[in-house]
Order: structure tokens, then sequence, then C-alpha cells
């Protein structure tokens, strides 16, 4: 099976107190990278990854390696920057987000003066996106890994993860793996995760290879 689900998988997990304080268990170094990575952008009037996702996507980036990533929910930039910022072997980042927040289009700005061309930002639901549209976004290749953070609901993550497939990336990366802040991702999972396995979880954070992709071998 391309995933097994636990009891603990099932739980809401945390009181509000217990994530708030496992977020803000972080090590100064971790903050002060994360501030410099993140810098110009508007964090603080969103919710989103912060400075204790700097280790897993720190990890995340040792095991996939990746020189092109397709990022579904760009949020306020934290995860693009940190992909980009963390790994100058990235090519190219390409975020969709759905939303006309003026917090995500002025982060999306910022990215694409730092960043450019490293950085396209897209508007529009990814449920309108094709995989030629994906590839051409990322220069005609296909991405090395595809992180899916956008809506949560059932229907939506399973369609983002269809078009992921689509796209015959070898990774994909989900956020909010946990009901209490995904309550549609582990469902979606199960039903359209056929043909990845489970390479690492660090709590809310999940990522799939394909089933084919030795683990010692990214």
């Amino acid at each position: 099976m391309h995933w097994t689900p636990t009891p603990f998988d099932r739980l809401n997990y945390a009181t509000d107190d217990e994530i708030d304080e496992y977020r803000e268990n972080v090590t100064p170094e971790a903050e002060a990278l994360f501030a410099v990575i993140t810098r110009d952008l508007p964090l603080l009037e969103m919710y989103g990854l912060g400075p204790h996702s700097l280790a897993i996507i720190q990890d995340v980036i040792e095991i996939v390696r990746p020189a092109h990533i397709f990022e579904i929910g760009f949020g306020a930039g934290a995860s693009a920057s940190m992909f980009l910022g963390l790994r100058p072997e990235v090519k190219r980042v390409l975020s969709v987000d759905w939303t006309t927040n003026d917090h995500v289009i002025q982060a999306a700005r910022s990215m694409e003066r730092r960043y450019a061309p490293r950085f396209r930002f897209v508007s529009r639901d990814s449920g309108t996106l094709t995989a030629q549209e994906v590839m051409e976004g990322l220069n005609y290749a296909s991405p090395d890994l595809v992180f899916i953070d956008g809506d949560h609901e059932h229907d939506a993550v399973a369609r983002d993860i269809l078009l992921a497939k689509s796209l015959a990336t070898r990774w994909i990366l989900l956020d909010d793996w946990w009901p209490k802040f995904g309550p549609g991702v582990q469902s979606a999972w199960s039903q359209e995760g056929r043909g990845y396995a489970l390479h690492s979880q660090w709590g809310n954070v999940i990522l799939f290879r394909k089933a084919d992709v030795k683990p010692e071998n990214p």
C-alpha cells in the first residue's frame, strides 16, 4: 500500500498552545537565516510556513536536490523563498495561487524582483492549469518536485495530485497532512496517490517519492 494511516495521523494532534510552542521552538540561527531569506515578504499578515519550517525545507532539498519546482499555493512566499534562497542550483520555481489578496501579490512581485528569472508567479486556480502550461512555465522542464499546499479540501487536493502525476514528477511534497489543518489531504492521497511511496514525514509535512525511485538515489 502506498501509505498506511496510523491513529496518530487521524487525530487533530495538538492544541493551539502546543502548536504555537512548537513553532516558537527554533534556534536563533534558524530565526536569523529565515529572516534574511524572507526579507521584504509580508509574512506577518498571513498564516503559513515559518522559521520552524526551515529545517524541513533543508531536508527536502538535500533529499530531492531539485532544479525545477512547481508549487501549488504561494501564500506570502515563505516556501518559495526558502527553496530559492537555500539552493542556488534551483533553476526555476513556478508558483500558482488563485487569490488576489494584496499581500500575496505584494509578495509575488517582491520575489520576482529578487529572483528573476528563477521565480515565476501565476495568479490562477491550479485546477485550470494544464501539464503543458506548467512545463512551459518551467522552461519546458518537468518538475523534480511538486509542492502541494493550496486548497485543502478533498476534491481540490485530489485534482492537484493528479496534475502532479501528469507531470511525471518523481517527488510530491504535501503540507497540512493532519486533519486539523488539511481536512481533505489524507483522503485525497489515499484516493489518488497510487504509484508513490512514503519517503519522509516531518509531522504535518510529508514527502512521497515515485515508487521506482530508490531512497538512496534520489
